[in-house]
């Protein structure tokens, strides 16, 4: 049942082909003048002799038809008659004689589709019409390679017959084409005779292969009988057979064999068919398909049989279902394991958010504590006498509490804000002017520039049009907008920005837009190079805030693509904010149909954040490069919304301080807020807080209260500071949340240097109530948290306690 087996038995089958092929060739050298034919004979010694070779390799026993055509039937079979006469073989063998004397023949076929041995009459043939085909043929059998056996078939029409007409009409047809390689082999008849009386000889089908003049023209055929059974058991070797049953069928014949000690048996009922083997003998062209098929033999099947087969499908199969639910249940762990993680995550994030919400509600609060506590101090009679009133303290606490106040209801605002947007309740409603609402931004911070000495411009591109006003073009441009929600995309734009650039930098707003033609901002980051951005699509309006100085510290440029809200407020807001703000601004920018994005100069000496909006048919020409206009001067404005019409090349919009003598808030020393006097020999506070209004409140607090106070706005700078002189420090009061480094990790460095809390007490001041927060900074070397707002006498008797003051 191998495969060498199949192999074995096809070559064998195509070896008998093969050799009838070559006859036919031997005899188209023989005889290749085309004009000789019909009339050409072969002496059948030679015939025999030279076929021999070829019979003894592939088994094939030959004969040979000539084409007769009906005008060429007289002169053939005189021709014919004389020649086996003459032949030393045939003679005197009344070779081709028939009860009509000698000449062709052919039966009367009463059933065209009778192929059995004929009881019919002979007829004499001279015309070649049959019932078998349409074609007027004779293909007259002139002489076998198996002399005498066959001899009563000399003279004979094959193409009279069933089955060997159909294929002669294959070959001539193939002729017709101009190919020589033509050949077809009839479907499996029982000849008319045996010359064994064994099963083995029943089974025949004929090979005809064209016989072809030198010139090409079909002038016969060769026909080669193939007796299966006889074939199969000469050309393969016993021991291969003897284990297999073999059929060979076609679509009307079929035979079942079994080859026992060398003699074939007629098999008519196959078991272990489910075994079955299956290869074609035939090629797609042929007209008749064959097609052999193995079994394995009863003796065969009890020999090799065992339920090894049956034990490893069920093994196989248990294996399968067992591993399939190992899948299935591994998968079912995962589900469950990432939706853990997703709920741990969760909340984590309600967690963080719950944290930096009560961090920065409780910053102002502790401010406004402070501040009522100092006023009332300012406010207590010292004996008889009212105390005098200083109004530059007033004013500065004033402030403070309205700072703090409108910090506290800014965040309630965008914490409600923030969940407006998440639950989709808010949308455009209306045409704004987009310049007129970046103006109404812009005039709050007009202080804060001037007194920071921030220079700010806004630029634009104006049309090359003469005539045209140049700032007709920008001051229409509009966007379908909610005009307070983009006031706060702006605001929030602008107040992180002012947050994290140093004092003396640059702000540029860049307004470039698109409707039919080029548009370009100005200089980015600096560079000087002008160019259309690539960002910029067509019916929509760029504006673009860059920033020069040192970029936005610790922001990934990439966070605003976040899907959700990173709730950082170190990464977000160095620590000076909920980090609301920019994750709102894109949200609303996003409900207005807009995209909103951050980017960064490689070398860290800039940022842009840019907002881009769809226009409405806007009434504007297409900006050109090289002119631009300033659209406004916060210097000279009162209301943020007038124009200045100066024909400049380039302009800027220009915070300049008005005198050189208002610099930037100084982080340690507010000596000049108080006027009271510090006992040197008491030991130092230091005070650790990222947030300047704490940081000043703090200051004022505790130097009303007698103490030395020194201010760091970071851990970093603390750890720096008590390197330097930290045996001056008797306490440290240590905010949590903080840029560069947090007060937890601050408290750890400086525990480290050596100052335990015999030598200097650590207290947390924070907004962070959370207990893991409260037990991380305590493990961290805190003596103790206190919760933001904390009161003046508690950090009172936190000084008299670390000698930093003296009670009275």
């Amino acid at each position: 049942m191998s495969q060498g087996l199949i192999t074995t038995m096809s070559t064998t089958i195509q070896h008998a082909k093969s050799g009838a092929d070559q006859v036919s060739q031997l005899y188209s050298i023989a005889f290749p003048n085309e004009s000789a034919w019909p009339n050409v004979f072969m002496s059948m010694t030679d015939f025999v002799e030279s076929t021999l070779p070829v019979r003894d390799i592939t088994g094939v026993n030959p004969f040979v038809c000539h084409f007769v055509s009906p005008s060429q039937v007289d002169s053939f079979e005189k021709f014919m008659q004389q020649a086996y006469e003459e032949d030393p073989v045939t003679r005197n063998q009344s070779v081709g004689v028939s009860d009509f004397g000698f000449g062709i023949f052919a039966f009367n076929y009463s059933d065209p589709s009778d192929t059995t041995p004929p009881s019919y009459p002979r007829y004499h043939d001279t015309t070649g019409e049959t019932s078998i085909s349409n074609r007027s043929l004779i293909a007259a059998v002139t002489q076998t390679a198996l002399y005498p056996v066959a001899a009563s078939q000399y003279m004979k029409n094959l193409h009279s017959e069933p089955l060997r007409g159909e294929a002669i009409d294959s070959v001539y047809e193939c002729a017709q084409t101009g190919s020589k390689s033509c050949a077809a082999l009839t479907d499996m008849f029982v000849p008319p005779f045996r010359f064994r009386p064994a099963f083995a000889a029943t089974y025949t089908s004929l090979y005809f292969s064209g016989v072809f003049a030198g010139n090409g023209t079909l002038v016969g055929v060769m026909a080669s009988p193939i007796r299966w059974i006889l074939l199969i058991i000469a050309g393969v070797p016993e021991e291969q057979i003897a284990d297999v049953i073999f059929s060979i069928s076609t679509p009307l014949t079929t035979f079942t064999a079994h080859v026992i000690d060398g003699e074939a048996v007629e098999v008519l009922d196959i078991q272990h068919k489910n075994f079955e083997r299956e290869v074609s003998l035939s090629s797609e062209s042929d007209a008749v398909q064959y097609t052999l098929r193995l079994y394995p033999s009863p003796a065969y099947y009890d020999e090799r049989h065992t339920l090894l087969p049956l034990i490893t499908t069920i093994v196989t199969g248990v294996a399968i279902v067992l591993l399939l639910s190992l899948v299935v249940l591994n998968a079912l762990f995962l589900t469950m394991q990432l939706e853990r993680n997703v709920s741990h995550k969760l909340l984590e994030s309600k967690a963080m958010f719950i944290r930096v919400i009560s961090h920065e509600l409780r910053s102002p609060l502790q401010s406004l504590k402070l501040d009522l506590e100092l006023l009332q101090t300012e406010l207590t009679p010292r004996g008889a006498e009212p105390p005098p009133l200083d109004v530059h303290t007033l004013t500065e606490i004033h402030d403070d509490i309205a700072s703090n106040t409108d910090m506290a209801v800014s965040t309630l605002d965008d914490l409600l804000e923030y969940d407006k947007l998440k639950s989709g309740s808010v949308s455009a409603s209306e045409e704004v002017l987009l310049v007129g609402v970046l103006l109404d931004v812009l005039a709050p911070f007009k202080q804060l520039a001037v007194r920071r000495q921030i220079r700010l411009s806004v630029q634009y591109d104006t049309p090359s049009q003469e005539g045209s006003a140049p700032e007709s073009d920008v001051e229409n441009l509009r966007v379908w907008a909610d005009a307070h929600r983009l006031q706060r995309v702006f605001y929030h734009i602008m107040a992180n920005t002012l947050k994290f650039i140093p004092d003396g930098s640059a702000i540029s707003i860049l307004l470039s837009w698109r409707h039919g033609g080029e548009a370009f901002c100005v200089s980015h980051l600096g560079s000087g190079e002008r160019r259309v951005p690539k960002e910029l699509h067509e019916r929509s309006v760029l504006v673009c805030f860059e920033t020069s100085g040192v970029a936005v510290a610790g922001v990934e440029q990439n966070f605003l693509l976040q899907p959700d809200l990173p709730f950082d407020p170190d990464m977000l807001q160095v620590g000076q904010g909920s980090g609301l703000g920019l994750c709102m601004s894109k949200m609303i920018t996003e409900d207005h149909g807009g995209t909103m994005w951050m980017t960064a100069a490689e070398d860290k000496t800039g940022a842009s954040i840019k907002v881009e909006l769809p226009l409405v048919e806007p009434k504007i020409r297409t900006p050109v490069p090289g002119k631009l206009s300033r659209i406004f001067s916060l210097r000279d404005m009162e209301a943020a919304v007038s124009i200045d019409r100066h024909l400049e090349i380039r302009h800027e919009i220009t915070l300049r301080s008005q005198s050189a003598s208002i610099a930037a808030e100084s982080t340690r020393n507010f000596s000049s807020l108080s006027g009271s006097s510090v006992r040197p020999a008491l030991r130092k506070v230091l005070v650790v807080d990222d947030s300047p209004p704490i940081r000043r409140l703090l200051y004022r607090v505790l130097t009303k209260k007698g103490a030395c106070v020194e201010v760091a706005c970071h851990g970093q700078e603390a750890v720096d500071m008590m390197s330097a002189a930290g045996r001056d420090f008797g306490c440290v009061l240590m905010d949590f949340e903080m840029p560069v480094l947090k007060g937890p990790d601050a408290t750890q460095k400086i525990r480290e240097m050596g100052f335990d809390s015999a030598t200097l007490r650590i207290v947390g001041v924070t907004g962070n109530t959370n207990a893991e927060d409260v037990a991380h900074f305590k493990a961290c070397g805190a003596d103790d948290v206190y919760s933001k707002p904390v009161s003046a006498d508690v950090l009172e008797k936190l000084l008299l306690s670390t000698h930093c003051i003296v009670g009275e």
